[in-house]
């Protein structure tokens, strides 16, 4: 299925643009094949569906977790369109919530909590429901924000004695990480193997949370504040942090400018090496956006998600950065008219996107307000199901091309069996069955 617009360009004169021997101007190679709405579990009652909250999903997009906003007394699960009870609130408790699960759906993360005193950290693995604990000091709150691909090491946030402090927690044990010079501490994010904590750190003077890296397999592990983009001018410039790939290997987040925290001018990555910042760089806007924010990363980094604003306020999309070649470039932009009817509504949001760690499976909150005389704010979860239009085992982009480097460099696709090869400046007759990792047999006329 092709949306917005967006689609492989067929024709034999889809030649593209050549410059310097290789293609100019990266295109989309993704594709969103199905898209479905979620729906809520059936006992709930149709009501359910707007208050329905997805909060985790699974490495491969199979599993999501949820929770109702109007009812604390459970959670639920999503099993490839099964709606499922995950657990209920553990005596003497009154409420329980979801932040997240492990990417191989064994744990899943909450807090139960008795309001206003007590709010603490938890981990639901084969139904039972066990406390985390909190940090020394202070009232009882931990908040947990990420897992392993395991979910054998949790991160979070909690309160000491002082202050806001991020955790790291294995075998039992919950560590605070400390804030270093600054005073307080977030952990929003972990990679797959636990080791790297993706956190923010508050300077009170200022009054902003800077984006930071703390390896914890160093031998002096602390916290890194990663930087911004060389060439940024603005003093008051600042990287907030949003997530981390499961390899490590990238963070996103916004370059954000003062005095007001937390603005998001534009978005940025900021690539790591054995865990330290190397480079941050700015990610370009979709055509025709004037702001843009990112939310989610593949576990190898490759496919970014997040969101597009443009001139009409009520104009916003869902917006994907792929990488090519070491750049990334916003390749596909989703309307709320592509995913649902749109009919007689206004004021359309999206919120909570989440990506699988494969980069195959997006799900979607959508906020809407009906006009004059409806019934106000609704929310509905959609799931779209991703792919990369493939030739053989080569990705395809939207205009026919695809780098089969080192066997054959750039091939225009679109025509198959016969391809354009551009080092070659000529036809060939290529069959794509025959095509496997290491080329294939061709047939070149004369």
């Amino acid at each position: 299925m092709k949306t917005g617009g967006f689609g492989k360009r067929t024709g034999w004169m889809a030649m593209g643009v050549i410059a310097g021997g290789l293609l100019a101007g990266p295109l989309q190679a993704l594709e969103v094949v199905k898209i479905e709405p979620l729906g809520y579990p059936d006992w709930l009652g149709a009501e359910a569906e707007f208050q329905v909250a997805i909060r985790g999903i699974s490495g491969d997009g199979s599993v999501l977790a949820a929770h109702s906003l109007w009812d604390g007394r459970s959670v639920y699960s999503w099993n490839n369109g099964v709606w499922s009870n995950l657990a209920d609130v553990p005596e003497p408790y009154s409420d329980i919530f979801l932040y997240g699960m492990s990417s191989d759906a064994s744990v899943f993360l909450g807090v139960f909590s008795n309001p206003p005193d007590h709010y603490e950290a938890c981990k639901i693995e084969d139904g039972v429901v066990t406390g985390l604990g909190d940090l020394s000091g202070g009232k009882i709150a931990s908040y947990p924000s990420a897992a392993s691909d395991d979910g054998s090491v949790i991160v979070g946030w909690g309160i000491n004695s002082i202050s806001e402090e991020a955790f790291r927690w294995e075998d039992g044990v919950m560590a605070g990480l400390g804030s270093g010079s600054f005073n307080a501490s977030w952990a929003l994010d972990v990679s797959g193997d636990g080791s790297l904590i993706l956190g923010e750190l508050f300077d009170e003077t200022s009054g902003y949370w800077y984006g930071a890296i703390y390896d914890y397999s160093a031998t002096e592990p602390g916290w890194i504040v990663l930087g911004v983009p060389e060439g940024e001018t603005h003093e008051n410039a600042f990287f907030s942090a949003s997530a981390i790939s499961n390899d490590g290997s990238t963070v996103i987040g916004s370059v954000s400018i003062g005095p007001v925290a937390r603005q998001y001018p534009y978005p940025a990555v900021c690539f790591l090496s054995d865990g330290q910042p190397v480079e941050t760089v700015a990610l370009p806007l979709y055509p025709g956006a004037t702001l843009s924010e990112v939310v989610d990363i593949s576990a190898d980094g490759s496919l970014i998600v997040g969101y597009s604003f443009f001139s009409n306020e009520d104009d916003r999309a869902v917006t994907f950065w792929e990488r090519e070649g070491g750049q990334y470039n916003p390749t596909l932009a989703l309307k709320l008219s592509d995913i649902t009817n749109t009919d007689g509504l206004w004021e359309i949001s999206f919120e909570n996107s989440l990506l699988s760690a494969d980069g195959s499976t997006l799900v979607v909150r959508v906020r809407v307000s009906e006009d004059i005389g409806g019934s106000g704010p609704v929310a509905s979860n959609f799931l779209l199901t991703l792919a990369a239009n493939k030739w053989g085992p080569y990705t395809v982009r939207s205009d026919g091309y695809c780098d089969t480097t080192p066997w054959m460099g750039w091939l225009w696709v679109d025509t198959g069996p016969w391809v354009w090869c551009v080092d070659m400046n000529h036809w060939i007759y290529c069959p794509v069955e025959n095509v496997g990792e290491s080329g294939g047999w061709v047939y070149v006329p004369k």
